[in-house]
């Protein structure tokens, strides 16, 4: 057992020796040194704690405190003892008995020495020791069938021995473990998922078993039946697994290690503040699948579809509805054809409204999903720019496009701006005019996949006067004055 030290005695030591540097003996013998430890550092409930030390001044009363850590709620009264030190300046208590609440605990002993002021500790537990190597096998049962499977619960506590002093003592046990009968096992809880009816368990010699709808309790019929440290028990469960059951799930387990069979039995057990739980067998039921979801995309993106599944042997096998259900092949736009996500890579518009499924195929079984998933591809939004050439008045507001070109296409896609009839704001002659395209469509090979937008002219056209001869111009006076052009 290892010895802590409070700092006070080490810090009364330290100024001695630095005021006292000559007289090295004289401060051994005013300082001295204490040890407090007990017979075992892991104790289980049962158990009584032998408490011994050296090195405490001849007839001195020694106090004993134990602090918990955490506290049992149904332990009220402090653990505080005394012991006095021998002629030898030794010191013996064996007061402190182990209970079940203590289950988890971890104490830490503090000795003071009422003359001498030294001051020791030392720390044990009443540790869980029991541990659980659940096994399941089969790892998956199928839902709707009568499934039968088993765990195998193992008691992993070993022995080792610590050296043990004071009057009556003997050997330990090390941190590790119990000594002898303190290392068996004899009690056994296992919650029952819900789903799981009609469940039984193959009889096992000398063991009481009961199954309630909740829990199957096992208890050994005498000490001696119980499971020895190393040894290990097989529970063959057959139940009814509900056939809408999906999932993963645990089966709780508890188990109790003790030195006396007496009040460790379940159900009363239960009611202990600490059960030894241990890690939970999982049990993985079905093939199950759930339902993707409807995926809209604008095109130029990538549509997905997943799912998640359950079960074991799992493969996967989408497939597309286009009047019938056809499965699909990695290529083309198509990959994870064989994943629990299919990718559709920039699907094109004309394939809006198709469906998709996923055929899961596991251990136990076929599932397919509901064939509702909807693809949805919206035409990618695009403008266009033209310039128009400049004219000379003929009494009209029609403008001749001269080029033509498309924002937001992507490469290589074929879409050209096409048609539509261009004009000016009026028929005036003017420069910095604005033309305007109305009518104008796409064209090309993948011009489905787009929308046009708005359709601006990129510079600022103008419509200049026209030269005539004098012969040409005809004048008309009224009686306003104002001359009017023919």
């Amino acid at each position: 057992m290892k010895n802590i030290y409070k700092p006070t005695a080490f810090l009364m030591l330290s100024l001695t020796l630095f005021l006292m540097m000559g007289n090295v003996f004289s401060v051994n013998a005013q300082s001295g040194t204490a040890t407090v430890t007990t017979d075992k550092e892991d104790y289980q409930p049962g158990d009584i704690v032998i408490i011994t030390g050296s090195g405490w001044q001849p007839g001195e009363t020694v106090t004993l405190h134990i602090d918990e850590d955490p506290k049992p709620s149904t332990c009220m009264l402090p653990h505080d003892m005394t012991a006095v030190a021998d002629s030898n300046g030794n010191i013996y208590n064996d007061q402190m008995l182990i209970k079940e609440n203590h289950l988890g605990v971890t104490f830490t002993l503090t000795a003071t020495g009422e003359s001498s002021g030294l001051v020791a500790t030392t720390v044990f537990t009443d540790a869980l020791l029991f541990s659980a190597s659940l096994v399941t096998n089969p790892l998956t049962i199928c839902p709707g069938t009568n499934a039968q499977f088993t765990f195998v619960i193992s008691n992993n506590t070993t022995s080792s021995s610590g050296p043990g002093s004071g009057p009556g003592s003997g050997p330990g046990s090390g941190q590790n473990g119990t000594n002898g009968a303190n290392g068996r096992l004899g009690a056994i809880r296992v919650a029952i998922p819900l789903g799981f009816t009609n469940l039984s368990i193959t009889p096992i010699p000398n063991w009481e078993i009961n199954v309630d709808q909740a829990y199957v309790t096992l208890n050994a019929l005498s000490n001696n039946d119980k499971i020895q440290q190393g040894q290990s028990l097989e529970l063959i469960f057959t139940a009814d697994v509900a056939s809408n059951l999906i999932g993963t799930f645990e089966w709780t387990t508890e188990a109790w290690v003790s030195n006396d069979l007496s009040g460790t039995k379940y159900p009363a057990i239960g009611t202990i503040d600490n059960p030894g739980v241990q890690p939970s067998t999982t049990l993985l039921v079905s093939t199950s699948v759930s339902d993707p979801e409807n995926t809209g995309v604008t095109y130029g993106s990538d549509a997905l579809f997943s799912v998640t599944t359950s079960g074991t042997g799992i493969a996967y096998q989408w497939e597309e509805f286009n009047g019938s259900w056809s499965p699909l092949v990695n290529g083309g736009i198509y990959s994870g054809v064989n994943t629990a996500t299919l990718t559709l890579t920039k699907p094109s518009v004309s394939l809006s409204g198709r469906k998709y499924r996923v055929v899961v195929t596991g251990d136990c079984g076929s599932v397919t999903s509901d064939g509702n998933a909807t693809l949805t591809v919206s035409p990618k939004p695009i403008t266009g720019n033209f310039t128009a050439d400049n004219k000379v008045y003929d009494g009209n507001n029609s403008a001749t496009v001269l080029t033509r070109t498309l924002n937001g296409v992507i490469s290589p896609d074929a879409v050209t701006l096409t048609g539509g009839t261009a004009t000016f704001s009026d028929e005036d002659v003017a420069t910095g005019k604005t033309v305007t395209l109305t009518g104008a469509t796409l064209s090309g090979a993948d011009a489905g996949n787009y929308s046009l937008g708005s359709v601006a002219t990129t510079q600022q056209t103008s419509q200049r006067w026209k030269s005539l001869e004098t012969s040409q111009l005809t004048i008309r006076y009224t009686t306003a004055t104002t001359a009017q052009r023919y």
